[in-house]
């Protein structure tokens, strides 16, 4: 077995942690960020519909 050091534990327990709210914010930010995207896309499409039809 190799002797791995007490501070390595700790390391990977506050990583544990602090992953799965990490991973959640990110996940929320992605979702977000998507959104405004899809959303900028279907403005423009309809504005260029708008102005291509009299």
């Amino acid at each position: 077995m190799i002797d791995v050091h007490p501070a390595w534990h700790l390391v990977a327990t506050l990583l544990g942690i602090f992953a799965l709210p990490a991973y959640w914010a990110g996940e929320a930010v992605v979702r977000r960020v998507a959104r405004s995207a899809t959303c900028a896309v279907w403005r423009s499409r309809l504005v260029r519909r708008r102005r291509a039809v009299p």
